[in-house]
């Protein structure tokens, strides 16, 4: 029985360091699971949204900014006896400039007084067909200009409707046109060409003053007199032909074309005022018909 009971418990003995045992190895085949099941999570970057751009918006554009264009509520107008109108002014910040052909239903005939004069951020105008009269200081001192265009169906330029236009570089009068008023085009320093039509009767006291960058000019058979300071210091000038029909040179008409080197003037001329070529340093021969009775002084 001693013996039984030594054995019994020798036996529980080694159960239990067996029990302590297997407690204390680590639990690798649970690990391993544990392993194999979890799917790491990997993080995506969110997708960005692509920015919204505004509809670009131009002052004084109704299209897109390199086709000329308006907007009606930038022009004052006055309606003529007619039921045509007239522009009177303009408000907008256009660069490039289409004048309507119509305001609030009514045809644009004129462009009236002063009408953009000091417009200098302007770089280039068209006037609508309807167009008959540019008046006086339409485009005064518009300096940024280098582009206009004329209809035919304008027949009177007014006075100083473009003096001071600087950039303005060639320019063609419709065939309509009757009279170029007074400065004109005066001072129009970078003018280099320009075509007048046989329609032309008169031109204007200081037309082309101070266009000094004009080379030469065909004044057409129409014209019988040429104002006083017409083409006064325009040095640039080399050559100018004048046509028979003129019958009076003005007053310092042609003073300091200092590149002219010759001219002819013909037989229906009958006066030619003071100082009409003085300072035309430049002047080796001239031709003075019979038909003229009197010569102003200090004519040459």
């Amino acid at each position: 029985m001693r013996k039984l009971n030594k054995l019994l418990a020798r036996a529980s003995a080694l159960c239990l360091a067996a029990a302590m045992t297997c407690a204390s190895l680590p639990q690798v085949t649970a690990f391993a699971q544990s392993e194999e099941t979890q799917t790491p999570s990997i993080e995506t970057p969110q997708e960005q949204e692509e920015p919204i751009i505004d509809d670009l918006v131009v002052p004084g554009y109704t299209t897109a900014p390199d086709e000329p264009s308006y907007g009606e509520s930038d022009f004052n107008y006055s309606v003529l006896d007619d039921g045509t109108v007239e522009i009177t002014g303009y408000t907008g910040s256009a660069t490039k400039l289409k004048i309507p052909a119509e305001l609030d239903g009514k045809k644009v005939t004129g462009i009236g007084e002063y009408a953009f004069s000091l417009c200098s951020g302007l770089t280039s105008i068209t006037i609508p067909d309807n167009v008959t009269s540019i008046g006086d200081y339409a485009f005064y001192r518009c300096t940024g200009l280098t582009y206009i265009t004329i209809p035919n169906g304008v027949t009177s330029i007014g006075n100083s409707a473009f003096t001071g236009c600087k950039g303005l570089t060639s320019i063609t009068i419709p065939d309509n046109v009757t009279s170029i008023g007074d400065r004109a085009f005066e001072n129009c320093s970078g003018l280099a060409s320009i075509t007048i039509p046989d329609s032309v009767t008169s031109i204007g006291s200081s037309a082309f003053w101070g266009c000094s960058v004009l080379t030469s000019i065909t004044i057409p058979d129409g014209v019988t007199s040429i104002g006083d300071g017409a083409f006064y210091a325009c040095y640039g000038l080399t050559s100018i032909t004048i046509p028979d029909g003129v019958t009076s040179i003005g007053y310092e008409a042609f003073s300091y074309c200092s590149g002219l080197t010759s001219i002819t003037i013909p037989d229906g001329v009958t006066s030619i005022d003071y100082e009409a070529f003085s300072y035309c340093s430049g002047l080796t021969s001239i031709t003075i018909p019979d038909s003229v009775t009197s010569i102003g002084n200090s004519a040459f």
